[in-house]
């Protein structure tokens, strides 16, 4: 069974990230990724274009503040993610809708079509707990925010 920690560790875990937007966001988090060599510049390039054309067919906002970019491309063995709380929310997606303060990007190889569908519903499932939300929120430490989501796992395994 899939977890989030097997997409994340305390080094892709940003708290209080400063983005004013959302392009601004997954740009930062696609550099923090390859600033960490687990992805490439060139990947980087790529990454960022895809998860922008990918926004295009309809934002992937899935509501209470909490937006999931990902996109699938080659020259990656294994799925991973990033993880950030924004230092200060950003209207996104439909006017009306809870700005949005967390933000979890997954990207990974193409040619998992099926495994993807099965993580983005499990992670989908897990950021509608509103105690992760809550823990996320208030979280002080990459630490802390990683054990809020290893517990909700737990909860809902």
């Amino acid at each position: 069974m899939f977890n989030l920690s097997e997409l994340l560790g305390e080094d892709r875990v940003l708290l209080d990230l400063n983005a004013k937007d959302f392009g601004a966001c997954v740009e930062h988090m696609a550099r923090h990724l390859a600033d960490r060599s687990l992805i490439s510049t060139r990947y980087r390039e790529n990454l960022v274009a895809a998860l922008q054309s990918r926004e295009s067919l309809g934002p992937t906002n899935i509501g209470r503040g909490v937006v999931i970019p990902h996109a699938y491309l080659g020259g990656l063995a294994n799925t991973l993610g990033c993880f950030a709380r924004l230092a200060e929310p950003f209207a996104y997606g439909q006017p009306g809708e809870e700005p949005v303060d967390l933000v979890l990007l997954i990207t990974g190889p193409e040619i998992e079509q099926r495994q993807h569908l099965q993580t983005l519903a499990h992670i989908v499932r897990l950021f509608h707990d509103d105690r992760l939300l809550a823990a996320l929120r208030a979280a002080p430490t990459p630490q802390a925010a990683l054990e809020a989501m290893r517990e909700t796992e737990g909860r809902h395994a």
